[in-house]
């Protein structure tokens, strides 16, 4: 016997979370990835010593993290990721995206009333993408909660701004002067537009979520507060290619071989060709990819073949400018960025078997 209202041979589902089974395949997994963190770190950590020790730039660092980022947020494509392979991105990702476990705002003082909320009021016909925003950290509607440490060192950054702007009016005491000379050593600009070029793809998706699903209620101090920072963040994303064409190219690339000019400003070309002004376009391509990759994400979640195919885009016209600017001074740095690319590309192109089109293994 059935109940009133329910017919013979129908299906009920609920969505849930990605499952994995316990047992001794689990356990390789947690172990490989366990592994796979302990080595990235490695990697990292050890490269960028190396370099600093032995005086050179920290190209290959950035270029192993970057390439890192993308491919982890591989399943922000409406793409239906196995959970063993999200097991592993889970591990790696708090190294490619610079995030310091445990060091949240929900770990800190309540110095600030920010939300808690660990949410998204995501639409009913995107909830098959939510699991897997929720365990790329993206599970709030809050920056201050999806961006972590990230997001403490923003403040960091934009209160020690703020404190230096006044002590540069109280110049007159000797140590407000030396205070001010080492705050303005430190964040005058290298360390402000390193910070947005590593952030670029993580503040992308933190604005869409901020400001499409946030609410902003001004007598709520922690929702206004979340949409005031994520708005200077978005507006200085935004506004840095525009910045590093005029700034960079059309103003003052005569100054690039200058050590005061570099000492301060870069950031934006370590590693890459002083003599060619296309080689400057390669921090330009690299923030509009980012921003492209979440507009792609988030705008055309439906179409997930053309998700698909405009990722594998923006992805070949890296490669293509690669082999012809040849945009790095080292050429193994330039072999091991093409490398990466094409590794991506693969990965990119492999997300196609599991799409709906595809049938299950």
């Amino acid at each position: 016997m059935f109940e009133p209202g329910l017919e013979q041979n129908q299906d009920i589902s609920t969505p849930c979370t990605r499952q994995i089974v316990q047992g001794q395949g689990a356990d390789t997994v947690a172990a490989i990835s366990q592994a796979s963190t302990l080595a990235t770190t490695a990697a990292v950590v050890g490269s960028a010593i190396l370099q600093t020790v032995m005086s050179g730039c920290l190209a290959q660092v950035w270029g192993m993290i970057n390439g890192m980022q993308f491919i982890i947020h591989l399943p922000a494509i409406n793409v239906e990721f196995p959970s063993n392979a999200m097991v592993v991105v889970k591990k790696i990702l708090l190294v490619a995206t610079f995030d310091i476990p445990y060091v949240t705002m929900e770990s800190l003082p309540k110095v600030f009333p920010l939300p808690t909320d660990d949410d998204i009021l995501i639409k009913d016909d995107q909830q098959n993408i939510k699991a897997s925003f929720d365990e790329l950290g993206y599970g709030s509607a809050y920056s201050s909660n999806n961006l972590g440490s990230v997001y403490i060192l923003a403040l960091i950054i934009g209160f020690g701004l703020i404190f230096s702007v006044l002590l540069s009016c109280c110049t007159r005491f000797t140590f407000a002067r030396w205070l001010h000379t080492k705050i303005k050593n430190a964040l005058y600009w290298n360390f402000v537009i390193r910070f947005i070029l590593e952030a670029a793809l993580e503040i992308s998706f933190c604005a869409y979520f901020n400001f499409y699903y946030g609410e902003f209620k001004i007598r709520i101090f922690g929702s206004w507060f979340n949409y005031v920072s994520m708005g200077i963040m978005t507006s200085c994303l935004v506004l840095l290619p525009f910045f590093i064409l005029d700034f960079y190219l059309a103003t003052n690339f005569y100054k690039i071989d200058s050590e005061d000019f570099e000492a301060k400003y870069g950031s934006v070309y370590e590693g890459l060709k002083k003599d060619k002004k296309l080689s400057l376009i390669y921090p330009v391509y690299f923030i509009i990819r980012r921003m492209l990759f979440m507009c792609i994400s988030m705008f055309m979640y439906k179409c997930v073949i053309i998700q698909i195919l405009l990722m594998l885009l923006i992805t070949m016209v890296e490669i293509i400018y690669i082999i012809e600017v040849q945009p790095f001074d080292e050429p193994l740095i330039n072999h091991l960025e093409i490398v990466t690319e094409c590794f991506t590309l693969i990965l990119i192109d492999l997300t196609y078997f599991f799409t709906p089109l595809c049938d299950r293994v």
